[in-house]
């Protein structure tokens, strides 16, 4: 007689690589964060996921990563379906139990959709200003799985006319790498406040900023999009 513990053990990220369905009544492998685990159930909430870790859901925040660059924040009594088609992994973030209004007081003014979503993010931020620029940083920001390290800071420079001017590229500390070792183009270490920075050249076409709709959340959007193709070796 066949115990649960017999049954097969599928890698979910694999069906999700693959663009397949996982099936139900298996065992199924997940990575949290960068280490695998193995659930006997199909359905697990937030809460025990995080509970493969070890980590207090008081502490942390569980986000969903899938195919495609979306990354879903889970609560702690939601419910994920392991067999849904194209979950690729489970990331956390340190919950720092801040407000969301940074260590300083911002030295320029931000719009209120933008400061709206960095409350959302629950992640400390800074906006200030050195060398006549005006940046935004946010600290520990996830980095997708195949670039070291897992998390970074990253800077944006805001133009004076933002909104309405686009925010171009993205400055990361410490320096990215491709976790197999492949070079990755058009990276550039610049100063900002004395410190050393990657900047990643990345550009959108000349019409690729839509003023009125773009925000720092697209943006954010579209660096974690360029980082997954970077990922890929694009």
């Amino acid at each position: 007689m066949n115990t649960q513990n017999d049954r097969e053990v599928i890698d979910i990220a694999e069906y999700s690589a693959n663009g397949k369905h996982p099936p139900k009544g298996l065992r199924y492998r997940f990575l949290l964060d960068k280490t695998p685990h193995v659930s006997d159930e199909a359905e697990l909430t937030g809460r025990q996921i995080l509970a493969f870790g070890n980590m207090d859901p008081q502490q942390y925040n569980l986000f969903q990563a899938e195919r495609g660059g979306q990354r879903i924040p889970i609560g702690a009594d939601q419910v994920v379906d392991l067999t849904k088609p194209g979950i690729e992994r489970f990331f956390t973030m340190k919950n720092e139990h801040n407000n969301g209004d940074g260590p300083a007081k911002p030295e320029f003014d931000l719009p209120v959709e933008d400061l709206t979503h960095l409350r959302s993010l629950r992640l400390e931020w800074e906006a200030f200003q050195a060398d006549g620029q005006r940046w935004l940083l946010i600290h520990n920001w996830p980095i997708p799985q195949g670039l070291n390290p897992g998390h970074a800071d990253i800077a944006l420079r805001i133009d004076p006319n933002y909104p309405m001017s686009q925010i171009d590229m993205a400055y990361f500390r410490p320096p990215l790498s491709h976790a197999l070792g492949r070079d990755i183009p058009n990276l550039v270490a610049i100063q900002i406040r004395g410190e050393s920075w990657q900047q990643w050249s990345r550009h959108r076409p000349p019409d690729g900023w839509r003023p009125g709709i773009d925000s720092l959340e697209s943006h954010l959007a579209y660096v974690d999009h360029f980082l997954a193709h970077a990922v890929g070796g694009n």
